[in-house]
């Protein structure tokens, strides 16, 4: 189990749950409108995935599982019993903000052996790029500096045109 905490994302290998920061906090997926601090979006993620994967591989019956002593212990830190943390990760389909336009690929940034591997994976194909580090977060604090329009500008430029 894996989380990928950033400064403004938080995503997991195991969950589609995501823990986003927002205005005020962070926001959760399974927590509804609710906004909690940086330690308490990781713990909800990490919850997330003690949720899933022990769901996932009928390593314990729904009963053991919501009496767990870690998933209580974490549920806790978000003012949660073990069975409501348990039945809101299970309840709480992940989703977009409802002004956020249809997802149409998966992006990935993993830090790996000193390179920065990035991902694109949509529905025909897969697209990796492996950047030295330092350069990753240079091209992330451009790219954050950008308009979407300007970005695609940038990558039809660096590809070659639209293609």
């Amino acid at each position: 189990m894996t989380i990928h905490p950033t400064d403004d994302v938080i995503t997991s290998d195991v969950t589609p749950h995501t823990a986003t920061r927002c205005p005020g906090g962070w926001a959760v997926t399974w927590l509804g409108d609710r906004t909690v601090g940086r330690n308490q979006a990781i713990t909800a993620m990490l919850l997330a995935e003690e949720a899933v994967t022990a769901s996932r591989g009928n390593l314990l019956s729904d009963a053991t599982l919501k009496s767990c002593r870690l998933i209580d212990d974490l549920a806790r830190e978000l003012d949660l019993t073990g069975e409501q943390a348990i039945d809101m990760v299970r309840e709480t389909p992940p989703s977009a903000p409802a002004d956020a336009p249809a997802k149409t690929h998966d992006l990935t940034v993993r830090l790996r052996d000193g390179l920065a591997v990035i991902t694109v994976e949509n529905e025909t194909d897969d697209h990796r790029v492996y950047l030295q580090v330092g350069v990753g977060k240079d091209l992330g604090l451009a790219l954050s500096k950008l308009t979407p329009v300007q970005v695609q500008l940038l990558s039809d430029e660096l590809t070659g045109g639209a293609k």
